[in-house]
């Protein structure tokens, strides 16, 4: 499992930002010209160039703006504008053509001010990191800066058939200027033993939950404290691997709640028993047994996979033998499972993944993935689930509908909702599934101002979690009801 954080506060990483400039080719001399052109690239658009720094030269001959002034001197002339949108645009004259195996070269020094913007490059993977400059800097400073992009790989591992198990992790996968054998692989193996068939981090990466296979496992680890370690020795020091408890079947899958690493929710598989999805509400402090099942109304059938999602809060899709079901409250007791195959059939999902990233370069955010066997790959683009509907989404009449409430909650067969208007007025009634499928609609009735009373019927709906709306008037009212 690979772990990213784009700006993650505990890193212990650096990069060294060093004002230097690396001498520039203007361009190869033929025998012929004289004159040369040339606007100075700036590695940082902040820098400020040092007039007295700036040469122009050949093997032979140099060009220099010794007194600052922007004439050039020696052999030859030229001249160089400091100030302006381009301050390094520059033009000379040598005394002689440099010939075809000479190059012309132009060599400066800069400098920058305290507040200036600076783009460094991340160790991982070379990415930008924004960094504001804390003091005036001269030519040839150098300052350590925290570098806040980091990443975790971890690996499960197997030796001598199970006699040698655990996880080794290295903060360096993505750094593109090491080799294989530079990585900093770091064992974690005391406390672990079974072997490793899943992995799962904390949105903060300071807790990794480990789950082993159904042959002398079938267990979940926690290993807490990985913000302080980032070699060998720090793992007797920082890292604590605690027990959470067996699951009876293999672990399949890890889910931590992107917003709290308290909650997790893990599945497992192996036919034989009753129950594959368990859930923890203190996952990052529970000291052994910390798992419940939430098997709830889900087929009795291996679980693979799970993700808690990360823009609704409560919300968590597993992947089954049977296909695909999600929850819009996993901490609900029982949890009430909806079946969310539609036209993907009731086949194995062996992996759920959801885009949880936020920068700019991932507008999938929020989409979740599906892997299956032998019915290919499927993408949710909304996530699964409708999501809360708002006051916002309708406009117009304000508080026409108000008062909305439906029960008995859960229902079996029949439910009764109870609704105000604040004038006699037409009504819409319609409900939803977790995907936004209209389900029902109830013809639109003339209703009366105050309250109503509607009974519907739910006996041919699917157990699940639905949404009920009243509309009149461009205003809407949403109730959220479960059919057991």
């Amino acid at each position: 499992r690979l772990w990213e954080n784009e700006n993650d506060p505990t890193s212990q990483t650096t990069i060294v930002f060093t004002n230097t400039n690396a001498p520039q080719a203007i361009q190869k001399g033929d025998g012929l010209i004289k004159t040369f052109e040339f606007d100075i690239e700036f590695v940082y658009s902040a820098a400020q160039l040092v007039p007295t720094s700036i040469k122009v030269y050949t093997n032979s001959q140099l060009l220099q703006d010794a007194t600052g002034n922007g004439a050039f001197y020696g052999d030859g002339s030229g001249t160089i504008e400091y100030t302006g949108s381009n301050k390094g645009s520059l033009s000379v004259q040598f005394t002689e053509p440099p010939s075809a195996t000479e190059t012309v070269w132009v060599e400066f020094e800069t400098k920058f001010d305290a507040g200036d913007q600076v783009e460094l490059l991340s160790n991982t993977n070379s990415m930008p990191v924004s960094y504001m400059l804390p003091m005036n800097v001269n030519p040839g400073d150098a300052l350590t800066v925290i570098d806040p992009i980091q990443s975790i790989y971890a690996a499960g591992i197997d030796q001598d058939n199970g006699n040698t198990t655990g996880v080794s992790i290295t903060r360096n996968s993505l750094n593109l200027e090491l080799g294989a054998g530079e990585l900093g692989w770091i064992d974690i193996t005391s406390g672990i033993s079974g072997r490793v068939s899943c992995i799962e981090f904390s949105t903060d990466g300071n807790h990794m939950f480990v789950g082993t296979g159904h042959f002398g496992g079938s267990t979940i680890y926690r290993v807490s404290g990985l913000n302080n370690v980032y070699t060998s020795t720090d793992v007797a020091t920082y890292a604590t691997v605690t027990n959470l408890g067996n699951l009876g079947g293999s672990v399949t899958g890890i889910a931590v709640d992107p917003n709290d690493p308290n909650n997790v929710v893990a599945t497992s598989g192996n036919y034989g028993q009753s129950n594959f999805v368990w859930r923890s509400t203190n996952a990052t402090t529970s000291t052994g047994n910390a798992f419940t099942s939430i098997q709830g109304n889900l087929p009795v059938v291996p679980c693979y996979d799970a993700v808690i999602m990360v823009d609704k809060p409560g919300y968590c899709v597993v992947g089954t033998d049977m296909g695909v079901y999600a929850t819009s409250d996993v901490y609900a007791d029982p949890v009430v499972w909806s079946d969310e195959n539609c036209s993907m059939a009731h086949t194995p999902v062996f992996a759920v993944r959801q885009q949880s990233l936020s920068h700019s370069e991932t507008p999938n955010r929020g989409k979740i993935y599906l892997g299956t066997h032998g019915r290919a790959m499927w993408e949710s683009t909304a996530g699964t689930g409708i999501g809360e509907f708002s006051d916002g989404d309708f406009a117009g009449a304000g508080e026409q509908v108000s008062d909305l409430l439906v029960y008995p909650n859960p229902m079996t067969t029949n439910g009764t909702l109870s609704f105000e208007l604040a004038n006699d007025a037409n009504a819409t009634i319609q409900i939803y599934d977790m995907t936004g499928k209209i389900v029902k609609s109830i013809s639109i009735n003339h209703y009366s101002e105050g309250m109503n009373n509607v009974t519907f019927d739910v006996t041919q709906l699917r157990q699940g979690t639905y949404f009920v709306t009243v509309e009149s008037n461009d205003s809407r009212q949403v109730a959220k009801f479960v059919v057991m």
